[in-house]
């Protein structure tokens, strides 16, 4: 019995979607308990993210600072029924830092901006979002850090002169210890350079292998050619 051409069409659709189904229920399927933790621990900070913390609460003490906050952290949705939509779309975010008044309300959303990602989709997505929820949304490069003035004027408010120069020092402070880490790691390179040049120098060479490993018999007299004199003693 021949197969009529809708009928195969249809079998083909739903094989395709069959296909497509299994692969989506595997990639939201949970991975198991592992077997081996390969994790270690990691500093939450890099060298400029420190420094910007360290600005923030310097000169913002009465606002509490958090890193690394994802953005449902403090966005959500307005119906119930979208709540996954939602989910889904945000959860990959996240901001570099959240300045908060002091019962949690974010106020300002501070980020690290890269020349690749400056008009990339996740940081355009992130800014809708915090629009959206009325959250302002600052960008800045980690070469160039905000002074005290410009991270008051974030909030709504004015730096005082005290402000102004505990900022100054902190941003001060962070540099010595950038510089000083800088020059450890250059010693130590250095260190470990040398140590292996001494050892390659000490090494023994290839090429007198045979003499150090079979040493001339010093006793035995070498057998030198006669000079011409002596043959013409000898005669």
């Amino acid at each position: 019995m021949a197969i009529s051409p809708m009928t195969a069409g249809v079998a083909f659709v739903f094989g395709v979607f069959g296909i497509l189904l299994g692969m989506w229920l595997k990639r939201k399927r949970k991975p198991g308990w592992p077997r081996e933790w390969g994790i270690t621990a990691r500093p939450v900070f890099a060298t400029h993210e420190r420094a910007m913390h360290r600005l923030l609460t310097t000169t913002l003490p009465q606002h509490a600072v958090l890193a690394k906050l994802p953005l449902l952290r403090f966005c959500q949705s307005i119906s119930p029924d979208q709540v996954p939509y939602w989910y889904d779309l945000l959860s990959p975010l996240y901001v570099s830092f959240a300045i908060c008044s002091p019962n949690g309300r974010v106020l300002v959303a501070v980020d690290f901006e890269h020349e690749s990602s400056s008009d990339s989709s996740a940081m355009k997505l992130k800014s809708a979002a915090l629009q959206a929820c009325r959250v302002r949304h600052v960008r800045c490069r980690a070469n160039a850090l905000p002074n005290a003035g410009e991270i008051m004027s974030w909030v709504g408010e004015v730096a005082t002169p005290a402000q102004k120069a505990a900022a100054a020092e902190a941003a001060r402070f962070e540099q010595a210890g950038a510089a000083l880490a800088q020059t450890v790691r250059k010693r130590r390179a250095e260190r470990q350079t040398q140590s292996q040049w001494q050892d390659s120098f000490f090494a023994p060479d290839s090429r007198f292998d045979d003499l150090l490993s079979t040493p001339a018999n010093l006793d035995e007299p070498s057998a030198a050619p006669s000079s011409g004199s002596e043959q013409l003693s000898r005669s």
